[in-house]
């Protein structure tokens, strides 16, 4: 698997747009679906002629009606690990952004989301990537029924804050390792993970996968147990890093220069196994306890040294 012999920000930020034209626009019609449809809105997007999200959508839905893109910066740092052979998990997949950017490059994605109505989203924006499988489960450390948070579709928020919950809809849960175990998925190379603070779980779930294929893995840290995380991927020789990114780009597809998000943003740590050779400027997690606020101060402390 290869890598950019040295990867930072500035070469992030201009990786050439990908944008697949050989399809025709008829063929992204969506079909009704009675109290559904007319909740949505469709655009051209960067991975896509059409991708179809929700009206009501102030964060996802928005950045895709404005940009034509949502945190590309995510995408742009996981194609660094991504080929033709390469097979990925998008677990988390919501309405299927990030599916349609890795299947571009990947051999394989295997795209995870058990929200009913993001499920619908996701199996109409991957319709036409053939190398895309779907399962509607919640990705945990046990196997069973959970809940997930249901959202009004007349309404307006952040549709990709669906959690799981005490009350809300039914939905089926399993562990990476029961399917990579079962032969139902082939074994990663590169995990996303953006499950609303369940990741820990998530993690116990799959620990006998990352021990035996030591993929690479891209997790939102803004409200898991980040302690619990660090400790197993130290134990199998990873390194972290931390990777925030705004959800405004400059470089968006649209090349819209309004920055409706202000200093929004995700914040996420890149882990690294122990046999990939990364060269990056991005600031490393030093320890268990460590923190984006200690970093952030780290960085300025040697920008001071540097000037």
């Amino acid at each position: 698997m290869q890598l950019t012999s040295q990867l930072t920000y500035s070469e992030l930020n201009n990786k050439p747009i990908i944008y697949n034209q050989n399809y025709y626009l008829d063929n992204y019609t969506v079909p009704y679906i009675e109290k559904f449809t007319e909740y949505l809105v469709g655009c051209p997007t960067r991975y896509s002629p059409v991708t179809y999200c929700y009206r009501g959508d102030n964060i996802i839905g928005v950045s895709l009606m404005h940009y034509g893109e949502y945190t590309e910066m995510e995408c742009n740092l996981l194609r660094n690990f991504i080929n033709d052979s390469t097979i990925v998990y998008d677990i988390g997949s919501n309405i299927g952004v990030h599916t349609q950017a890795f299947a571009k490059t990947a051999k394989h994605v295997y795209s995870f989301e058990p929200n009913n109505n993001n499920y619908k989203l996701l199996e109409i924006n991957t319709y036409h990537d053939k190398n895309v499988s779907l399962y509607k489960y919640a990705l945990s450390d046990s196997v069973g029924i959970a809940k997930i948070e249901q959202y009004e579709l007349g309404s307006i928020g952040n549709f990709g804050e669906c959690k799981l919950t005490d009350v809300g809809q039914d939905c089926k849960m399993t562990t990476i390792d029961e399917l990579v175990n079962t032969r139902q998925i082939e074994p990663p190379h590169v995990i996303k993970i953006d499950v609303e603070g369940h990741e820990q779980n998530v993690f116990r779930g799959m620990r006998e996968t990352i021990k035996h294929n030591l993929p690479v893995i891209f997790y939102e840290a803004m409200h898991c147990d980040l302690i619990s995380i660090y400790d197993m991927l130290n134990q199998f020789g990873y390194e972290l890093y931390w990777y925030p990114v705004n959800n405004y780009n400059p470089n968006n597809f649209y090349k819209n220069k309004n920055n409706i998000f202000g200093h929004g943003g995700v914040l996420n740590i890149l882990a690294v196994p122990f046999h990939i050779q990364c060269n990056t400027n991005l600031p490393k997690v030093i320890d268990r306890e460590d923190t984006w606020h200690n970093a952030f101060h780290r960085l300025q402390k040697n920008d001071a040294k540097s000037d």
